[in-house]
């Protein structure tokens, strides 16, 4: 078992002491959340890196192939990188914001903001 499982079975056996069920079943929710969030933030920084890549090798081959000159403009490419990169601060909040809902369910959680463009 992974830390993160450990450490959300931990939270698990401490919440069954201390809530109620319906409390329990929320921070479950919100747990979940966290996890999901978490995991779309993981996915974007992997996507932030794989596109610098991509991009910096079409350049590279643009040295050399005429086809590629446009990959040589400033800005070329920068949409696929900074897309993400918001996007990894977005899920990055939306994750601490569901792991402090967790810890304390009976507080009220405001609603997620959209989703940056």
């Amino acid at each position: 078992m992974n830390e993160i499982g450990r450490e959300s079975r931990n939270l698990d056996e401490r919440l069954n002491r201390k809530f109620s069920p319906p409390m329990r079943k929320l921070a479950a929710k919100y747990r979940f959340e966290a996890s999901m969030n978490g995991s779309m933030e993981t996915l974007m920084r992997e996507s932030v890196s794989v596109n610098e890549q991509w991009i910096a090798q079409l350049r590279q081959r643009a040295k050399h192939d005429p086809d590629y000159r446009d990959t040589l403009r400033p800005g070329w490419g920068s949409g696929m990188v900074e897309t993400p990169r918001r996007e990894v601060e977005y899920y990055a909040k939306l994750k601490e914001k569901y792991e402090q809902a967790a810890r304390f369910p009976w507080l009220p959680v405001e609603p997620d903001p959209p989703l940056p463009e």
